[in-house]
């Protein structure tokens, strides 16, 4: 049984439909191969077009992460603010943490398992000693 996706492309006024498989096998050069392989190509074709037609959305969501990032930013430079008047420790964890993410390029997830559990263990360690 082949399944038969199918792209539209819209033109001024009517639309034309395509079979993916034509468009993958033409596209990739890949014209003497099997059916699965070609339905697989043809997916990617049917991913591709639809994506081409949403490029506003693309925009958009690199508008909406770089205002996440500003205000990702904007905290943590408050945040730190206020605690380096107290403490300096925040800071070196801060850098720790960029440096090895950023610079090193370490997987974050990782990182921030080994940062928060620090940080857990010496703001524990500072309570400890103000007792």
């Amino acid at each position: 049984m082949r399944a038969a996706l199918q792209v539209a492309d819209e033109h001024r006024d009517h639309v034309e439909i395509r079979d993916c498989r034509s468009i993958a096998q033409g596209r990739a050069g890949f014209r003497d191969t099997r059916p699965e392989d070609a339905f697989d190509g043809a997916q990617q074709a049917a991913v591709e077009a639809v994506d081409a037609q949403l490029a506003w959305l693309h925009e958009f969501l690199e508008g909406v992460a770089a205002a996440a990032i500003g205000m990702t930013a904007s905290v943590g430079f408050r945040t730190a603010r206020s605690l380096l008047a107290v403490q300096r420790w925040p800071l070196v964890m801060i850098v720790a943490v960029f440096v090895a993410v950023g610079v090193l390029r370490w997987p974050l997830v990782p990182v921030a398992i080994v940062a928060g559990a620090a940080g857990l263990y010496v703001a524990w360690r500072n309570r400890q000693g103000a007792r």
